[in-house]
């Protein structure tokens, strides 16, 4: 193996590792969970101690959208670990499920920045941290960069598309590709 090569997959695993598959899908898993379930990332961040999940905007506005999350009586966003169900929404006593992951405003057509965020319950880590070796990007420890260095940008996650049924050690599970997309800086970047 190449020195370029061990760090491409040592960058891979750092990315996989701040980011996770999110399922669009029945609270209580009504309609089932195949590699037809939309899904998007989420990305962990940790800021003043808190784990947070980040994603889209247009990612939660798709739990109202019936075509996303089809014959779902309770939608929600969910992370799956091994057949377990990590559900971002709670269900009420009368049957009404209210979401954790919020996302900024927006008005009749669009919303200014297309950001969703939930935060993480110390148990729902430490089950991501343990079973899924994940961590969060520290924003604590964020220092900003010399702009006039920066020469690339990457981006991480699962898209909705190219899923599929895997059989792990005789259990059915759905995979999701995990892509990354580098862009070479064309000018300078700033702070803006």
């Amino acid at each position: 193996m190449t020195n370029a090569s061990a760090k491409h997959e040592e960058d891979d695993s750092l990315l996989r590792r701040q980011t996770d598959p999110v399922w669009l899908q029945d609270h209580y898993l009504g309609t089932g969970h195949t590699e037809e379930t939309n899904s998007a990332t989420f990305t962990f961040i940790k800021r003043r101690g808190r784990i947070y999940a980040v994603t889209c905007g247009h990612v939660v506005d798709q739990l109202s959208n019936p075509v996303s999350v089809p014959d779902a009586r309770l939608p929600t966003l969910a992370l799956q670990i091994d057949r377990g169900v990590l559900n971002l929404s709670q269900v009420t006593g009368i049957g009404r499920i209210t979401h954790t992951t919020r996302a900024a405003e927006k008005n009749e057509t669009h919303r200014e920045i297309d950001i969703a965020i939930t935060p993480l319950s110390e148990s729902y880590w430490s089950i991501l941290t343990k079973r899924k070796n994940k961590t969060a990007i520290d924003l604590d420890a964020w220092r900003e960069p010399r702009w006039e260095s920066v020469k690339m940008c990457v981006a991480a996650g699962y898209p909705n598309e190219h899923k599929e049924h895997l059989e792990v050690d005789g259990r059915d599970m759905v995979g999701a590709s995990f892509m990354r997309a580098i862009a070479a800086v064309s000018s300078m970047l700033g702070r803006d």
